[in-house]
């Protein structure tokens, strides 16, 4: 990728804390930020229940992430692939946010299990 003016780029592995302490670093110890965007994707393997397990880790991952760096009253967009564990995600997000809307993008293809959790308000717990 080029390099975009006053953009900080991370490739790296989110499941891994060496990724999440670049990205922590970046946005510094003690301030927080108001929103929390990720279009991240696990490697899918083909194997519904593998894929669903990959993603809600992904999520929960991220969750954790956004607990640690998100504002009260922040928000954070999730991309997640519905599957079984969706609704137990979600029923995991609204513990922490005041609003959780589930979307899909109108340029998502039909048969695509790909959506994103919309969460307004975090509270911290």
């Amino acid at each position: 990728m080029r390099p975009v003016k006053g953009v900080s780029f991370i490739q790296g592995d989110f499941t891994l804390e060496s990724t999440k302490t670049q990205i922590s670093s970046l946005i510094g110890e003690k301030r927080k930020v108001g929103l929390v965007l990720s279009d991240m994707a696990p490697n899918i393997s083909g194997n519904r229940v593998v894929d669903d397990t990959r993603s809600m880790d992904l999520c929960l991952s991220v969750l954790d992430f956004s607990k640690n760096h998100l504002d009260q009253d922040g928000n954070l967009v999730m991309k997640y692939f519905m599957g079984e564990s969706a609704p137990i995600l979600k029923k995991n997000l609204q513990l922490h946010f005041s609003k959780v809307i589930s979307e899909k993008p109108k340029s998502s293809r039909k048969e695509s299990a790909e959506q994103y959790y919309v969460c307004l308000g975090y509270k911290k717990v």
